[in-house]
């Protein structure tokens, strides 16, 4: 374990500092405390502790005085995270040139804590001179040769691989994370190592909408369920990892994008389980009958559109998608399913080709926006609002001055009711006593957003003013902007803004 030690003068810091943080499952252990700058400089050079929380501020001597003194002696520098209630740039700028590792104003987050320790474990790691650590930081070629065999279905490997191979089994895993950082990646395999004695090594492979994609590679008599443990273990102490999903063990290297594609599955249907880790043998539970659509359901579809039986239509889709709470779930269909839809739409009223082909670039969008659902009503949702959005396009609808009205009503509903999770076009359509598809189009022509990415916008706009202006949790503004979870709030501001929450108030 990882040796701690605590310092601030305030004694409710410290242990707001002991209590707050379930340091076991960071695999840490506080040896002492203390209150005082000549007392921590004294425990340090004594105790030799991997990391320390340092206050700035304290009688007898200040934590930059602490420092300096262990800067100029010959006792190696331990990894300090800096404490200190006083935002000033002088502070920080001070403490970097003196090898501080990391530098966190008070009050400080559970989640501030957590993120800066795992940093200072991964650096800790990577120092370390030990060939398991260079297997996985440094091997380069290997790693490009397992991502070459999942993505090319290439196994033109070295011959000493290749004999290597005979006496080993593989699996691959999706990993997704709190926030997209490979150091994280780099933690928790090295982490996988420590707990599994079976496991030779993991290559962080390459890193998709999915996920994180790592190769493991583990001694033949090693099974699934005891790989599974290491990764739930993983799950119940560490807050950075948000879920893994992983494929079949295999015995040849021919056949690990199978396992690879065993991986993506489970990813797409883990919202079918109440659990983070997610095996493919897992979705044995599942129907996997084939899911069909009929060009007759298209036309029907578009007929119901036409002849403005909306709610029709929505069944239409729901059918053609075909989820449901024991159906397996695939996004290769859903998004097949959802072009075929749109190439129809298009070609029924005639749309020009160039059109047709900037919205099937566009797929990767719908993708994404797939990877980011908790829920088989959220993807439904999705691909209604794109259809709708399609239909709307093509139509003309000029906007009359009742509609102008009918859309800042639906504005003033959205901007009171955005803090729901589950509000939805239907809520809305009930509140405004109109079908939800006419809603939809009169609100997507006038506005040129659907109803939803505008919903998705407000809640946006209101977290980046609780980051920038508050210091409460991510976790209470999630709730304050209408998420259900931090982590789902996560992933959704991250789509749109391109940083993390964390990020926005750093530079905010």
């Amino acid at each position: 374990m990882y040796s701690v030690l605590l310092v601030d003068d305030e004694k409710p810091f410290l242990d707001y500092l002991q209590k707050t943080i379930d340091w076991e499952k960071h695999n840490c252990q506080i040896n002492a405390t203390a209150t005082d700058g000549e007392e921590a400089l004294r425990l340090i050079l004594e105790l030799k502790p991997d990391i320390v929380f340092l206050d700035i501020n304290m009688s007898r001597m200040s934590g930059l005085e602490v420092c300096k003194q262990l800067s100029a002696s010959s006792s190696a520098l331990p990894h300090i995270i800096i404490s200190t209630a006083h935002d000033q740039f002088s502070y920080a700028h001070e403490a970097i040139k003196l090898g501080v590792f990391d530098y966190l104003l008070k009050p400080v987050e559970p989640g501030e804590l957590s993120a800066s320790i795992n940093k200072c474990i991964f650096d800790i790691e990577e120092q370390k001179d030990s060939l398991k650590s260079k297997a996985y930081y440094r091997d380069a070629q290997t790693e490009k040769f397992f991502q070459r065999i999942i993505e090319l279905h290439n196994v033109d490997a070295p011959p000493d691989f290749l004999k290597l191979s005979q006496t080993v089994a593989f699996s691959v895993s999706i990993v997704k994370t709190v926030t997209p950082d490979e150091r994280i990646i780099h933690i928790l395999v090295n982490r996988m190592n420590q707990l599994t004695d079976s496991l030779m090594t993991s290559y962080f492979t390459s890193f998709s909408a999915s996920g994180y994609v790592i190769t493991h590679v583990f001694y033949q008599d090693m099974s699934l369920a005891d790989f599974r443990q290491a990764y739930e273990y993983i799950a119940s102490e560490s807050s950075m990892l948000t879920s893994a999903t992983f494929g079949n063990r295999v015995t040849s290297l021919d056949q690990l994008y199978k396992s690879y594609q065993q991986a993506q599955i489970a990813m797409e249907n883990q919202i079918q389980f109440d659990q983070r880790v997610v095996s493919y043998d897992d979705l044995e539970s599942l129907d996997f009958s084939s899911q069909q659509y009929s060009e007759s359901d298209i036309n029907l579809l578009i007929s119901c559109l036409k002849s403005k039986q909306y709610d029709e239509a929505d069944k239409i889709i729901e059918r053609i998608l075909t989820l449901s709470d024991n159906n397996i779930i695939s996004f290769q269909f859903v998004v097949a399913a959802y072009c075929s839809i749109k190439t129809a739409i298009y070609r029924h009223f005639n749309v020009n080709n160039s059109l047709i082909t900037e919205h099937m670039l566009a797929q990767s969008d719908i993708l994404r926006e797939l990877n980011t659902c908790q829920t088989t009503r959220e993807i439904t949702e999705i691909v209604k609002n794109y259809v709708h959005e399609i239909f709307s396009d093509c139509m003309d609808y000029p906007i009359s001055n009742k509609q102008r009205d009918l859309i800042d009503r639906a504005e003033t509903i959205l901007q009171k009711n955005y803090q729901r999770p589950d509000f939805s076009v239907n809520d809305l359509s009930q509140a405004l006593f109109f079908e939800s598809s006419y809603i939809r189009r009169v609100y997507k022509a006038h506005t040129g957003k659907t109803i939803i990415q505008r919903l998705e916008e407000i809640r946006i706009e209101k977290a980046c003013s609780l980051l920038a202006e508050t210091s409460l949790k991510l976790s209470e503004i999630a709730e304050k902007a209408g998420y259900s979870n931090q982590f789902y709030f996560s992933r959704r501001f991250k789509l749109f803004t391109n940083m993390t929450p964390s990020e926005y108030r750093e530079q905010h």
